[in-house]
C-alpha cells in the first residue's frame, strides 16, 4: 500500500528533498523551487525564458474544450505574458477538474486552485523555513523537518464547537500552516493572499430556461472531454439526492459509457438502495451494481494499514471504512486502477445552502456585519468564542471577504470555506480508488447557479427542470 502515502498529491519547496516516497517524481521549477509530484498525478509544464506555467491534476478548458495539460498551460502562459493578468482571469473561470496551476511571470510566482480548491494547498508561513506548499497537510511535517508544533486553535478547540466541516478561518491543526482557499491566489516569494475573484457584479438572469440548458450543455462538455482521457471507467453513483440526480438527467446521452453504484454500509444507506433501484428499473440502465458494505470487512490488518495511511493523507475523518471498500470492492465489479468518480457536492452551492440565513437577513434589513454572517454560518456559538472570531477576522483580511461586489456573503461563505476547505478531504479519502471530478467545479458555471433569483435558487428550480425535463420516468419519484 506504500503508494497510496499523500497519493495524487505535489510538493512544492525552496529545498531539495531527498525522503520523499518513491512514487513521486521530480521537477526543477527555477533556480530556486523544485516541484515533486506522485506518479499518479498528470503534470505538465510550459516555459517561455524564464516564465512558465505548470497544470497539475485533472483540468479541462471548457472555452476551447481541451483536455491535455500542456495545451492548457501554454494558453495560460500565452494570456499571461501577451494579454495580462485579467484575461489570463478570464480564461481560468472557464476551466474545471481537479487541479492547481503555478505560474511565474517576471519573477513572480503564484499558487492557484481549481474554481473550488478540490485539490487542496497548504502552505507555511514566510516566516518558517523552508517554505514548503503541499497538497498534504502532514506531508509538510514529515518532509520539511519543521517542527510539529500545535496551533492555537487546535490545543483550545472549544468543546462546544465541532470543526468537522474545517478548522476556524485558514487556520491548521499545527502552528504556521494554512489553508489556501477558492478565489484567492498565493503570491509564494511575499507569502500574501491576493482575491481575483469576483471582479465583477453578480448580474441576475431570470430565464431559467437559458440556465439549465446552459448547464447541462456545460456537464455534457466535460463528459466528452473526460472521454478523450481514455478512463477504464467513469463512475458515477445514483442516490435520491437532488444533486446526484441532476447529474444522472444532464448526462443521459451517455449512460452505455457510465459504470453506476450505489453503497449500503452496514443498512444504513437502505433508503438510497430502494430508490436506486427504482431509479435504474425505470430508467432501464443497465451497467449497475450494488456495493452491499460490511463494518466486519474493516477488522483486517489490510484495513488498519490503510486507515493508518489516510489518517496521514487527510486532516479529517468523513468515510475511511466507505474508502477502504471503494478501493476493494469496486476492483471485483470495475477496474479502478484508471478510474474516474463523477461527485456533485458542489451543485449545492448553486442551491442557496444557508438559505434561511439569507432570507433573514435580506427580510429583516439586519445590519449585521460580514464578521456576524460569517460566524453564525459557521457555528451558532462561533460568537462567544475569542480565537475562533480571531482566526476569522484574519481569514476575512487576508482573503479580502470584503470585497465580493454584490455576491451574497453566506453563498461565497459556503464556496469557498465550507467547500474549499472540507470537500478537498473527502476526495483525498477516494484518491487510492480513483481521480475524482466534479463537473460542477468552474467558475462560470458557478457564477450562473448564482445569477437565479433568490426565491428561485430557494425552491431549487433550475435543477428541478432539468430533472423534470430530462426524467420524465422519475416524475412521481420524490427526491431526498
Amino acid at each position: 500500500m506504500s503508494n497510496i502515502l499523500y497519493c495524487r498529491g505535489y510538493y512544492l519547496t525552496n529545498r531539495n528533498v531527498e525522503v520523499l516516497p518513491d512514487s513521486f517524481n521530480k521537477l526543477v521549477l527555477d533556480n530556486e523551487f523544485v516541484f515533486y509530484y506522485h506518479n499518479w498525478l498528470d503534470v505538465a509544464i510550459c516555459r517561455n525564458q524564464k516564465d512558465f506555467v505548470v497544470v497539475a491534476g485533472l483540468c479541462l478548458d471548457l472555452l476551447s474544450e481541451n483536455s491535455d495539460n500542456y495545451l492548457i498551460a501554454s494558453r495560460l502562459l500565452s494570456e499571461l505574458i501577451y494579454n495580462g493578468e485579467d484575461a489570463f482571469h478570464d480564461y481560468i473561470d472557464h476551466l474545471s477538474g481537479t487541479y492547481i496551476l503555478i505560474t511565474s511571470h517576471n519573477s513572480n510566482m503564484k499558487i492557484y486552485t481549481d474554481a473550488c480548491a478540490m485539490k487542496s494547498v497548504f502552505y507555511t508561513d514566510i516566516s518558517v523555513y523552508p517554505l514548503v506548499i503541499s497538497s498534504h497537510l502532514e506531508m509538510i511535517l514529515d518532509f520539511s523537518g519543521i517542527k510539529r508544533e500545535l496551533s492555537d486553535i487546535y490545543r483550545n478547540k472549544p468543546k462546544h464547537i465541532s470543526y468537522e466541516y474545517g478548522y476556524p478561518g485558514i487556520t491548521t491543526k499545527y502552528k504556521d500552516i494554512r489553508q489556501l482557499l477558492p478565489n484567492v491566489y498565493l503570491d509564494v516569494r511575499k507569502n500574501k493572499i491576493i482575491r481575483y475573484f469576483p471582479r465583477k457584479d453578480l448580474i441576475v438572469n431570470n430565464c431559467i430556461e437559458d440556465i439549465a440548458e446552459s448547464l447541462v450543455v456545460q456537464l455534457q462538455k466535460q463528459f466528452k472531454l473526460l472521454q478523450e482521457k481514455n478512463y477504464e471507467q467513469i463512475l458515477l453513483s445514483v442516490t435520491a439526492g437532488q444533486d446526484s440526480r441532476c447529474t444522472l438527467a444532464s448526462l443521459r446521452p451517455f449512460w452505455d459509457d457510465i459504470s453506476f453504484f450505489t453503497y449500503n454500509l452496514d443498512g444504513k444507506h437502505e433508503k438510497d438502495i430502494i430508490v436506486s433501484k427504482d431509479i435504474v428499473q425505470r430508467l432501464g440502465i443497465k451497467n449497475y451494481n450494488e456495493l452491499i458494505l460490511t463494518s466486519k470487512n474493516c477488522e483486517s490488518t489490510d484495513f488498519l494499514e490503510f486507515c493508518n495511511i489516510l489518517n496521514r493523507n487527510t486532516i479529517y475523518n468523513h468515510g475511511k471504512k466507505i474508502a477502504f471498500f471503494y478501493k476493494n470492492k469496486l476492483s471485483s465489479f470495475y477496474r479502478p486502477n484508471n478510474s474516474l468518480h463523477i461527485r456533485s457536492n458542489l451543485a449545492e452551492i448553486g442551491r442557496l445552502y444557508y438559505g434561511i440565513f439569507a432570507y433573514y437577513w435580506e427580510m429583516t434589513a439586519n445590519n449585521a456585519t460580514v464578521l456576524d454572517k460569517v460566524l453564525r454560518a459557521y457555528h451558532p456559538y462561533a460568537q462567544n468564542e475569542e480565537e475562533v472570531k480571531n482566526a476569522f477576522i484574519e481569514f476575512i483580511e487576508t482573503h479580502n471577504f470584503l470585497s465580493l461586489k454584490n455576491y451574497d456573503v453566506f453563498d461565497m461563505f459556503y464556496w469557498e470555506h465550507r467547500m474549499g476547505i472540507w470537500m478537498s478531504q473527502v476526495l483525498i479519502e477516494g484518491d487510492p480508488a480513483f481521480e475524482t471530478i466534479n463537473l460542477y467545479n468552474c467558475r462560470d458555471i458557478l457564477k450562473k447557479m448564482l445569477s437565479v433569483p433568490l426565491k428561485d435558487r430557494f425552491n431549487n428550480l433550475v435543477f428541478l427542470k432539468i430533472i423534470n425535463e430530462r426524467l420524465p420516468e422519475l416524475e412521481d419519484l420524490a427526491i431526498n
